[in-house]
């Protein structure tokens, strides 16, 4: 039954309800702020047979947005409970269809609340709650400057955020459609608070790439800050990996370390190693080895690795293969302080190298210690690289961190990509040189807890070229 204020409007909009109308006309109105209505037996009984308040809160759609309200199972549902929000939900089209029961409608209520606050670099998981006599199909959506966009695979009942950024902050909505008919969920809202100040810092990369020679042979780079000396172990693997089921590693390594000095503007020898075996201070350089939990090296294997201890400053090193040899190697940079709050830190790290397709892409992993969670610039550079006069570059760097097996964060073209102004601006305080605005580079500022991630770096459409991968602790 029908209450209308205006029969003939009512009519005209609604001709096959006509025999649904009440006796009589609506006189007064409804209250936009919500409204207590009442089925009422007539004098002399007085009696309520229904009483209950609705709220305009129960549905963004049916509050100014053309649908109507359906109690979800009537045959059920107690007049005591016709006042709470679970009992409705929206019409399954717009405008209603009085005198025609509402069948497979689609319900949906929020499966967290409709502010969602968390930390970056935790875990948030966005849902909601749907059903229908119909199959469901779902869409997130993001709002972006007054548009909502769809969230690329965010497809099912709920959205995880494996690694919540604060480009990630924003309002969210579902689409959920069945037979045809799409329904709209409540906005979220998720706010991502700043990760609070920890203990949490780099401390080492490890990066398995093909070794070509001259200006694509391996090159790691790494910055020193703080007071003191940093103790650093640095090793270049190629024949121990046959140990792993590697084929095609770089039979015999070596590796210079080179440290910048900025009165001549030029790299100057600080140490060099061919065959591990021969290192100065073997034994230290064995236990240290354990002591990080690194695997051991092939004894009288032509790996190479480096225990020293250096000053604050900028550091390179010559990562290739003798005799120009090529092959599949890992370069590592550990971290050897004991200390648990050093004096000196890794503040920079990095690799230079041949991005090849399938498994001889760049793999490079890093490692967060401490407790809490650490801001990182991270960045894999190709395009740019020919400002400096190398050749060959990749020219479409793709960049992916995973934790474990897990894809949590991708950027394609870093200006394009959600907080570029951050990106831009955290490269400037921490010295990186700057990427031209609408290169095909990839980069991002991201907040990670404690944890051990990989950056896997890759060509789009599979192709190939020398690429810069880096990883800056942010202020």
């Amino acid at each position: 039954t029908v209450v209308a204020k205006s029969r003939s409007a009512f009519t005209s909009l609604y001709p096959t309800a006509v025999s649904s109308l009440a006796p009589g006309s609506f006189s007064g109105s409804l209250d936009n702020g919500g409204e207590v209505i009442g089925l009422t037996l007539p004098a002399p009984w007085y009696v309520h047979i229904l009483n209950f308040r609705y709220e305009p809160s129960w549905s963004s759609l049916a509050d100014g947005g053309g649908y109507s309200l359906v109690v979800r199972t009537p045959a059920v549902t107690a007049a005591r409970d016709w006042d709470k929000k679970a009992t409705w939900r929206t019409s399954t089209t717009a405008q209603g269809n009085p005198g025609v029961a509402d069948q497979g409608g689609t319900s949906i209520t929020l499966g967290n609340s409709a502010t969602v606050t968390t930390t970056a670099g935790n875990v948030t998981t966005l849902s909601v709650r749907a059903t229908s006599d119909s199959a469901l199909t779902y869409q997130w959506q993001i709002l972006v400057s007054g548009q909502w966009v769809n969230v690329s695979g965010a497809t099912a009942a709920s959205y995880t955020l494996p690694s919540t950024q604060a480009f990630n902050a924003g309002t969210y909505r579902v689409l959920v459609t069945a037979a045809g008919n799409t329904t709209v969920s409540d906005a979220i809202t998720l706010t991502v608070a700043a990760a609070v100040t920890s203990t949490a810092r780099l401390t080492n990369l490890a990066t398995r790439a093909t070794s070509l020679n001259g200006a694509n042979a391996l090159v790691p780079g790494f910055v020193v800050t703080g007071t003191g000396t940093k103790r650093v172990l640095l090793r270049n693997v190629g024949p121990t990996l046959g140990g792993f089921g590697v084929s095609g590693t770089l039979v015999d390594p070596q590796l210079t370390l080179k440290r910048f000095n900025p009165a001549t503007g030029a790299y100057v020898d600080v140490a060099s190693n061919d065959n591990w075996g021969s290192a100065t201070a073997l034994t230290t350089l064995m236990s240290t080895t354990a002591s990080l939990g690194a695997f051991a090296l092939t004894t009288g294997s032509g790996d190479s690795a480096l225990l020293v201890d250096l000053p604050p400053g900028q550091y390179s090193a010559t990562a290739g293969g003798v005799n120009d040899g090529t092959g599949i190697a890992l370069l590592e940079l550990y971290d050897a302080d004991t200390a648990v709050t050093p004096t000196a830190k890794l503040n920079n790290i990095a690799t230079r190298g041949f991005v090849g397709t399938g498994s001889n892409i760049v793999i490079a992993g890093f490692v967060i210690s401490g407790s809490g969670a650490k801001t990182l610039l991270i960045r894999a550079v190709g395009p740019t690289l020919s400002a400096f006069g190398l050749t060959g570059v990749l020219a479409d760097p793709q960049l992916a961190i995973y934790r474990s097996s897990e894809v949590i964060l991708t950027n394609d073209d870093w200006s394009t990509g959600a907080a570029a102004a951050t990106t831009s601006s955290v490269a400037t305080q921490v010295g990186a040189f700057a990427l031209p605005s609408g290169s095909k580079d990839a980069a991002f500022v991201v907040t990670l807890p404690a944890g051990a991630y990989t950056v896997q770096v890759n060509g789009a459409n599979a192709t190939t070229g020398l690429a810069l991968v880096e990883i800056y602790e942010a202020p």
